[in-house]
């Protein structure tokens, strides 16, 4: 398959890598025919991409929305379905568009992060947290996710344990304001 260049996009203050082709598992079935349609889904998807970048998400949420009728297990597709999804507020569908990605892929340590940034704005801070504790496990020196595990630790009121997270993510370089 295709590589396509990685973008990043804002979400939050989480830096999001748009990612571009991808997928897990074993497609089955002619070889011709599958690779037209990953072809197909990965043409969306690139598609989608740039809607993403022209701030046209309702447009990239349905280049998405039909790669994953091609290719349920697109996890590019998911992925930056969710961001799209993000930047329109639908946190809710944001986080369940994160979540499948980590269903396909367990290790994908940004769509951890990710859902974890969608539950933050539901204000949902106990699943927000596991979600950053995956991402820490997955990447212990990605600072963003020490930030927002910070930052629900204090809407909480456990300002002393949100504080040795964020003491942890300036650390690693992020810049924190409380």
């Amino acid at each position: 398959m295709r590589n396509f260049p990685t973008t990043i996009l804002a979400l939050l203050l989480i830096p999001i890598t748009v990612v571009a082709g991808g997928g897990v598992g074993d497609t089955g079935g002619d070889s011709f025919s599958v690779t037209k349609k990953e072809n197909d889904a990965a043409k969306l998807i690139e598609e989608g991409i740039v809607y993403i970048q022209d701030i046209k998400y309702e447009e990239a949420i349905e280049c998405f929305d039909a790669a994953i009728e091609i290719k349920d297990i697109e996890t590019s597709a998911w992925f930056n379905k969710g961001i799209a999804l993000y930047k329109l507020e639908r946190y809710e569908e944001a986080a369940a568009s994160y979540h499948k990605v980590t269903i396909l892929d367990k290790n994908d340590m940004h769509a951890w992060l990710n859902e974890g940034a969608s539950l933050y704005m539901l204000s949902r801070f106990e699943e927000a947290i596991e979600r950053f504790d995956k991402a820490i496990e997955l990447d212990p020196l990605h600072g963003k996710a020490y930030l927002m595990k910070g930052r629900c630790l204090k809407a909480l009121g456990f300002p002393e344990e949100a504080g040795e997270y964020f003491l942890k993510a300036e650390e690693l370089g992020e810049r924190v304001e409380i």
